[in-house]
C-alpha cells in the first residue's frame, strides 16, 4: 500500500498487473523495453509468468498480449 488515509487507500499495481498492460497496449519500442524490464523481474517458467499476467490483461486485447508475450519471452529466454 502506498497510502492510507480516511476515505482513501491507494495500492500501487504489481509487476504483473504492469505487464499485462504493456502486453496489451505493445505500441512502440518504449512498451517493449519497459515489457522487457517488468518480465526480468517475474519469476518462473512461460507457463507460470503467464497465468500471473493473464487475470490483469485488457478485454479484447488478449490475443494481442499473447503474441507479444511470445516475442518477449522468446527473446529474453532464447526460447519458447
Amino acid at each position: 500500500m502506498v497510502l492510507s488515509a480516511p476515505g482513501i487507500e491507494v495500492r500501487s499495481p504489481s509487476t504483473a498487473q504492469l505487464l499485462a498492460m504493456k502486453l496489451s497496449a505493445w505500441r512502440d519500442d518504449l512498451d517493449v523495453a519497459d515489457a522487457g524490464r517488468l518480465l526480468d523481474e517475474m519469476t518462473g517458467n512461460r507457463g507460470e509468468v503467464w497465468s500471473q499476467i493473464e487475470p490483469y490483461l485488457i478485454p479484447g486485447d488478449e490475443l494481442k498480449a499473447q503474441y507479444a508475450f511470445a516475442d518477449l519471452w522468446e527473446d529474453r529466454s532464447g526460447k519458447n
